[in-house]
């Protein structure tokens, strides 16, 4: 399997792969699961991707540098919709494997390192969200592929974030090795933050941003993030920033994070922890199989 790489690789990069693999099941006339298949195979693929990254990259990390040698550059300083939608390609191709990653360490019955992205390229990965943050009140009108961008840059922070708590974990508390991770993961929400401050302080995008903004709260919540307990003092008042209060739906909902009990790490909560994660994990593979799907589907008929 090792010689399809590049084209396990492209299938899972391209956008219009789930609408191929939902008309191809209409063309036969079978109907079955034609919503979700493609995001199926996308999760599978994905998850060997991510077992064959990290069984190759080796300390040169040679895999990284053969298929995704952007991760070693920062991208372009001028954006233009060609090069703010190759930054959206990177971000949605890197949620993939990602999910891959958490998806097989959450099916192994013991603990087990699947890393096909190492921690030390966060600052490119945080580069890439910020492209988006900061370039998506105008480039979200060029087309529909734009304008899911910020949904895929919240996607990938919410991965990222559990990816780098999975490693986290898997290593001694107190241990250097534990320390790296979290100081990891802790600089690159240093670097991702302004970026959706400035977001949530413009007047049009406001609302949409906040409603991205919280979701990823409630997500991290319900995964027994560490980090969102640490982080969530200084997150919150930037959902007041704007207009200075909340409607009472979204006041609502950043309340019952704020009430939230504090993560808990108790080996008798740990089976419950995981089976809580996977079912997150799987929802998660369906939204992004269903924006992709609709993202491919409106670009044949319309550009905004």
């Amino acid at each position: 399997m090792q010689h399809y790489l590049n084209d396990a690789l492209e299938f899972v990069a391209d956008v219009h792969t789930l609408t191929k693999v939902k008309n191809t099941l209409y063309g036969n006339g079978i109907h079955l699961n034609e919503e979700t298949l493609g995001g199926h195979l996308k999760a599978g693929l994905s998850q060997f991707l991510a077992i064959e990254f990290s069984k190759n990259n080796g300390r040169d990390n040679r895999v990284i540098n053969r298929y995704l040698p952007w991760l070693y550059h920062s991208p372009p300083t001028i954006q233009g919709p060609k090069e703010f939608m190759d930054c959206v390609s990177h971000i949605r191709l890197l949620s993939w494997l990602l999910l891959g990653a958490l998806i097989h360490s959450a099916l192994m019955q013991t603990p087990s390192t699947c890393q096909p992205i190492p921690l030390e390229l966060y600052p490119s990965i945080a580069e890439h969200i910020q492209v988006i943050l900061t370039g998506f009140s105008e480039q979200s009108k060029v087309s529909v592929l734009h304008m899911s961008s910020l949904f895929h840059a919240f996607i990938l922070c919410q991965l990222w974030t559990m990816y780098c708590e999975h490693m986290v974990a898997l290593n001694p508390p107190g241990s250097e090795q534990n320390q790296v991770c979290g100081s990891i993961l802790t600089d690159f929400w240093v670097k991702v933050m302004p970026g959706i401050l400035l977001l949530v302080c413009h007047s049009k995008l406001a609302e949409m941003v906040s409603l991205h903004f919280l979701s990823l709260m409630e997500a991290l919540q319900e995964c027994n993030s560490t980090i969102l307990a640490r982080l969530l003092p200084m997150w919150t008042p930037i959902l007041y920033s704007f207009q200075g209060h909340l409607s009472g739906n979204l006041h609502l909902r950043l309340q019952a994070c704020i009430n939230c009990c504090p993560p808990t790490r108790s080996k008798e909560e740990t089976a419950a922890i995981s089976t809580t994660f996977l079912r997150w994990l799987q929802r998660l593979q369906f939204k992004m199989g269903q924006i992709e799907l609709q993202s491919s589907t409106a670009t044949q008929f319309y550009s905004l």
